[in-house]
């Protein structure tokens, strides 16, 4: 009797195990797909539009840029291809732009605001994630 319960115990333990080291494999292998699947969205590039607008002229630049990146990383980018002058500053409130395409903000009381899609922005330029077709409009107002 006693030698059915260790039979009966020893199986049930190796089952047991043999059951834990699948769920524990598997979840790594489920790990292991999510992250590469994640690399791999973050791989893609999307085209997004940036416009500059100082006393009412607006300049247009388009621009093709890696997936979830902020309107700061589109600026940035746009600023070395088109050879624009920009200049950020970290404050306790995040980045902000302190002068792009030489207007330099506090100039007659006007700072640069930027605008997506038409709309004021809610966040910070580090903050907000462009999506595909986005276009940012920063407005020196």
């Amino acid at each position: 009797m006693i030698k059915k319960k260790l039979v009966s115990l020893s199986l049930l333990l190796v089952l047991t195990t043999l059951l834990g080291a699948g769920c524990v494999n598997n979840q790594n292998t489920n790990t292991a797909v999510q992250n590469s699947n994640e690399a791999n969205i973050a791989d893609v590039q999307i085209n997004v539009n940036l416009v500059i607008t100082v006393d009412g002229q607006s300049t247009a630049y388009a621009t093709t840029i890696q997936n979830y990146s902020s309107v700061l990383d589109v600026l940035r980018k746009s600023a070395v291809d088109n050879n624009l002058a920009l200049d950020t500053q970290e404050s306790s409130y995040g980045v902000y732009v302190n002068a792009l395409s030489g207007k330099m903000g506090g100039d007659n009381n006007k700072y640069w605001l930027y605008y997506v899609n038409g709309e004021s922005a809610t966040m910070g330029v580090a903050d907000y994630i462009v999506q595909e077709g986005d276009s940012i409009e920063f407005k020196f107002e």
